[in-house]
């Protein structure tokens, strides 16, 4: 799917809020804005590339999250642009990175992962930090043909919060050619939840299309 300009919010906002530079109750020099954001690390579902319509100079999304200061890795299957080469179905993967992201990303990665949707959710679940944050862009239903074998209705994400103990900060549809998408920015619980839900239960859809 890759980063376009209408997506770009999504991490200005999130990034912001972690640092603690959007809380009205403190005042930060940048000096102390800096130091926060190389303390920040910033875990990503899938190796994103940014579009042409961003006006950026990078390449990928990682490049762009690095030249700011935060702390980066990303995992996904292709072990592309310095990925970790991993399956986000699995476990492990959740286990091994356990309570290590500040800000954990998925930017149209979990509808290309085939199978049930709960496994990379727990893995997102278990690297985001207590208090940390969570980003989501997703397909919606009605659109994306031919995209991926996943799609989501608009009750999904508030599906997910009240399950996980999640604080949606801002969700949006955003518009785009192929379809909408459903995006927010979530902070995660102090006291993180193990994820029991059924995928039965969450408004999530298999692509008629793919």
């Amino acid at each position: 799917m890759g980063i376009n300009k209408d997506l770009m919010w999504l991490f200005a906002k999130a990034s912001a809020w972690a640092v603690g530079f959007a809380r009205a109750d403190q005042q930060m020099s940048e000096k102390l804005v800096a130091k926060r954001v190389r303390e920040t690390r910033v875990g990503e579902f899938g190796n994103q590339r940014m579009r042409k319509n961003t006006k950026l100079k990078f390449k990928t999304h990682g490049e762009y999250i690095r030249s700011m200061g935060f702390g980066y890795e990303c995992f996904d299957i292709n072990g592309k642009d310095g990925s970790h080469k991993v399956d986000l179905r699995d476990t492990k993967v959740g286990m091994d990175w356990r309570d290590q992201f500040d800000i954990v990303t998925n930017y149209g990665t979990l509808e290309h992962i085939e199978g049930e949707q709960i496994a990379p959710l727990q893995n997102m679940n278990r690297m985001c930090k207590p208090c940390g944050v969570m980003i989501h862009a997703l397909p919606m239903v009605g659109g994306w043909p031919k995209h991926c074998p996943w799609l989501y209705g608009e009750n999904f994400l508030n599906q997910l919060a009240a399950e996980m103990g999640y604080a949606i900060r801002d969700q949006r549809i955003v518009h785009r050619d192929d379809g909408d998408m459903l995006c927010a920015w979530m902070v995660q619980a102090l006291d993180k939840r193990v994820m029991a839900i059924n995928q039965e239960n969450l408004d999530v859809y298999r692509n008629p299309t793919f």
